[in-house]
């Protein structure tokens, strides 16, 4: 695995993301690309997206408006300086979808002005191998992120097409990873195609601490939180993986005890929008009434100021049981909160060291709650933490750092092929 310096400036490198799901519809790593893309383009390269019109329940989850079976998007529109291409897919599942979006971006690579430098994926499922066959083909240099350890519960296909990891990957020019971890499990798995450790860079202007009481007292009577609360919040999607189920039971636990405690969910519901969720959503709703508290829970839904929300709280918590590096929990640190994480599969280096800069829980309501117990009883500890957890994200996880890194393979990969043409 190997790291780069910054580039030498040459003529714009024209990358052209392709992803099934992007801004203004929500998914974690396309969100992370459209936050990234003046910064690259400032760095001399010019993104592209060609993506999928979305599903009608990710649509509502995200707050689209929806109508006689469509969703209200333009098939072509600039968000950003950034032009953004989508097409209609089959209303199948998602390996299907990648599969029928493969042909797209084939396609979309033989456009009269000429194909892109550099051809950016989020995932590379053993659907897209013809499509990775024909940019090889083209010369079109192909890398692939990978921000997301596998389910450890994968179902019978699942098992299978795992076997089959290795394969799409090393149809790439190159693959992307979030922390050293992944990578070693790739290369464990197979990988042989050149694998790059790039941190999920976090916005250090935008995520910080509040500057002052003042600004903090500011924040919490804008959003209608109390000065003697205690408010935890979770920031991230409400979905069986990201465990909402598991806050809950823990919220279950200590609510009744601390009187003072707030809880704050910003982020999609996606339990009300799929309707293959309504057992989830009624667990859900089976463990607010036992707890006995639902009126101190608030489901803030998806919001455009979530650093408001990380400024104005006092505890981050965050339950989900698989993830790779979660913007949302670096997002918190930066901002100087004190953050109980569960153990989602296997928690890298880069986030830090437990019960030095966040608390580590198991994916268990008792251990959980535990831990939240912790931090509500203990001041010092909360300072401590947060103070600690924001000068590890400072020191490490800078934006500047991952754009410069991101933009130097494309450069590297774009004078490449130049060089072969």
């Amino acid at each position: 695995m190997s790291s780069r310096a910054a580039p030498v400036r040459s003529r714009p490198v024209r990358v052209c993301l392709a992803t099934e799901a992007y801004y203004p519809i929500y998914a974690g790593g396309a969100l992370r690309f459209a936050r990234y893309a003046p910064g690259l383009r400032a760095r001399g390269i010019r993104l592209e997206v060609l993506t999928a019109a979305p599903r009608l329940f990710k649509a509502a989850m995200s707050g689209v408006p929806t109508a006689d079976g469509r969703d209200g998007l333009s098939p072509f529109e600039v968000i950003d300086s950034v032009p953004v291409h989508r097409v209609r897919l089959p209303a199948k599942g998602h390996l299907g979808r990648q599969f029928h979006l493969g042909r797209q971006l084939l396609r979309f690579c033989r456009r009269p002005d000429g194909p892109p430098d550099v051809v950016q994926l989020l995932s590379a499922p053993a659907t897209l191998l013809p499509a990775l066959a024909g940019l090889r083909r083209s010369r079109i240099p192909v890398v692939v992120n990978i921000t997301m350890f596998p389910n450890p519960s994968p179902s019978t296909l699942e098992r299978v097409l795992r076997r089959a990891l290795p394969a799409p990957l090393n149809r790439a020019d190159h693959v992307v990873v979030s922390s050293t971890l992944m990578g070693d499990q790739l290369r464990a798995t197979g990988t042989t195609a050149p694998i790059t450790v790039i941190p999920n860079g976090v916005d250090l202007d935008r995520f910080r601490p509040p500057a002052d009481a003042l600004e903090r007292r500011r924040l919490r009577n804008a959003l209608g939180l109390g000065d003697d609360e205690l408010v935890l919040v979770y920031a991230g999607g409400v979905s069986p993986r990201k465990g909402m189920d598991l806050l809950l039971a823990a919220w279950a636990r200590l609510a009744p005890s601390r009187p003072e405690l707030r809880l704050v969910i910003v982020g999609p519901r996606k339990d009300l929008s799929d309707p293959g969720l309504g057992p989830f959503r009624d667990r859900l709703a089976s463990l607010l009434a036992a707890s006995g508290a639902a009126d101190r829970v608030r489901f803030a839904g998806l919001v455009e100021n979530v650093e408001d929300y990380l400024r104005a709280a006092d505890i981050f918590v965050f339950t989900s049981r698989r993830e790779g590096m979660p913007n949302a929990l670096l997002e918190a640190m930066a901002s100087g909160l004190p953050v109980v994480t569960t153990r989602f599969v296997t928690v890298p280096t880069e986030l830090g060291e437990p019960e030095k800069h966040y608390l580590l829980a198991e994916l268990d309501a008792e251990s959980l709650a535990g831990q939240l117990e912790r931090l509500a009883e203990a001041p010092g500890l909360r300072a401590g933490l947060g103070r600690a957890a924001h000068e590890w994200v400072t020191a490490t996880m800078a934006l500047d750092r991952s754009l410069d890194l991101c933009a130097a393979l494309y450069q590297e990969l774009a004078d490449r092929r130049r060089g072969r043409r």
